[in-house]
């Protein structure tokens, strides 16, 4: 196999830029109120369906909606904000950028796809204890995607929330059908995603 030495100097090149820019801080102020916000806003909705689970709140359709509702408004809310100032995470300008990008819009497709999956097959087999089982598959992607950012980014707190992220994976298995299961699920969202995103986003703004 003949070595064609122009694309060995570009791929060196890649490489290089690709390690001089992965222990930079490129839009860790956006991505990490962006994380912050979902995390802030599902989490604190499951913890809400957990206390109706547990008696603690009066149950009821409408609370567990709006709940989920605003956290999606606040969701799209900060997505416009970053759109508008130009930092939205998906419009990269640099190779970690690019790869960052891909990691979580590949992992994002990824859990769209699984949930259509999850739904149709509970309905086909009029069973929706079985879509109990796609946060688990959720937890499972958002691991690998975050430990893959760490590695690639150097930073030991997006891959320890990875490991957190598989942790509930397992967790969640072994609670399914219980109120635990929520309250886990829970936690996990506040801790892995919006924990993670206040340390980025306050890195951003010092940097």
């Amino acid at each position: 196999m003949r070595l064609d030495p122009p694309r060995l100097s570009e791929d060196a090149d890649f490489i290089a830029k690709l390690a001089k820019e992965s222990g930079q801080r490129h839009g860790d102020r956006m991505t990490g109120l962006i994380l912050f916000v979902i995390g802030g806003g599902q989490g604190a909705a499951l913890l809400l369906l957990w206390l109706q689970a547990i008696g603690l709140v009066p149950d009821g359709t409408t609370i567990s909606i709006g709940a989920f509702l605003v956290a999606i408004a606040a969701t799209a809310s900060v997505l416009v904000y970053a759109g508008r100032s130009g930092e939205l995470p998906g419009r990269p300008s640099t190779i970690v950028g690019r790869a960052m990008a891909g990691i979580f819009c590949g992992a994002g497709m990824t859990t769209g796809i699984m949930a259509i999956i999850f739904m149709h097959a509970a309905g086909r087999a009029q069973d929706w204890n079985m879509f109990a089982y796609f946060p688990i598959v959720f937890c499972g992607l958002q691991g690998t995607a975050f430990f893959a950012a760490g590695m690639i980014r150097r930073q030991n707190l997006l891959m320890g929330a990875g490991a957190g992220w598989l942790v509930t994976a397992v967790l969640l298995e072994f609670l399914v059908g219980r109120a635990g299961y929520l309250l886990v699920l829970g936690l996990s969202f506040l801790l892995l995603f919006s924990g993670p995103g206040w340390v980025l986003y306050k890195r951003g703004q010092a940097s």
